[in-house]
């Protein structure tokens, strides 16, 4: 034995060889630390079916899933749930902070995601022991193969219900926010590594631009419409009703709360039938 590895002959490295060496630890060492960072990339099967299946293909695609899942017996942690009947218009009542219920939708869609995580880590477990277990039966492959595209399923569902979750969030926010008819969603694009803001940068600028356009527009069609036009009773009380707001005329007074009087302070010259009386008599 020691003749064998006396004859060897001795390996050494050039500088070029070292320096490529060196160059491919480093890369290896970089990918390695992303994927402790970021994660791996997505299996490209599971990618390719996200980015690539419409939104209710998908959908009527998890329905069929759901049906098809096997039943197990535990009322405590398998039964669905559902608010009494009898105390629903009550609940329809209650003013909720849109905050906290987009929040709270939120968190339920990262565990959702996390999930969708994990059974994708199950799934390229599976594939990677695919090729390397011998079956004592096609029939126990069959099973296997099966349980690969179940796993592979359940996490492409998964992704897709938590992004169905985030797009609910963005819609009950969207509806509190009372947009103007002009405004638009036009989509979002990260802001940041960790997170994703609901609206994005542009989607938020042009939220003010147009909600300063409307206010412009709605105080320039209230003063038209009040401009000229006496404040007695019966008369225009403007689109303000309902709050104190007091505006100057050349007649009329002061335009006063509803409900603080009848009528103007002063009587206008123009419908003071005593006015044109007088001036019949001067004739």
């Amino acid at each position: 034995m020691g003749d064998i590895n006396d004859n060897e002959p001795e390996r050494f490295l050039t500088a070029a060889d070292a320096l490529e060496l060196f160059k491919r630890l480093q890369i290896e060492e970089r990918i390695r630390k992303d994927e402790e960072r970021y994660g791996s990339e997505l299996p490209l099967e599971i990618s390719e079916y996200l980015d690539s299946t419409p939104t209710y293909e998908h959908k009527e695609e998890f329905t069929r899933f759901k049906k098809q899942s096997a039943r197990y017996r535990n009322d405590n942690w398998n039964k669905q749930h559902q608010i009494n009947k009898e105390i629903i218009p009550e609940l329809k009542k209650w003013k909720t902070d849109t905050h906290q219920v987009v929040t709270s939708i939120y968190k339920y869609s990262e565990n959702t995601r996390i999930q969708a995580r994990a059974t994708t880590e199950i799934y390229e477990q599976l594939r990677y022991l695919q090729g390397k277990i011998q079956f004592e039966n096609p029939e126990d492959k069959e099973i296997f193969d099966g349980i690969i595209d179940q796993a592979a399923k359940l996490a492409m569902f998964g992704f897709g219900q938590a992004k169905f979750q985030d797009n609910d969030a963005r819609d009950y926010a969207t509806k509190a926010l009372k947009l103007p008819a002009s405004m638009q969603y036009k989509g979002k694009f990260p802001e940041e590594d960790r997170a994703e803001n609901t609206f994005d940068q542009e989607f938020m600028t042009d939220l003010h631009q147009a909600r300063f356009q409307q206010r412009l527009l709605y105080n320039n069609t209230n003063n038209n419409q009040q401009h000229g036009r006496p404040y007695g009773r019966g008369g225009y009380r403007g689109a303000n009703r309902g709050y104190t707001k007091f505006i100057s005329r050349p007649f009329g007074g002061n335009f006063h709360q509803r409900g603080n009087g009848r009528g103007n302070r002063f009587a206008s010259p123009i419908n003071n039938p005593n006015t044109s009386t007088d001036n019949n008599q001067q004739q």
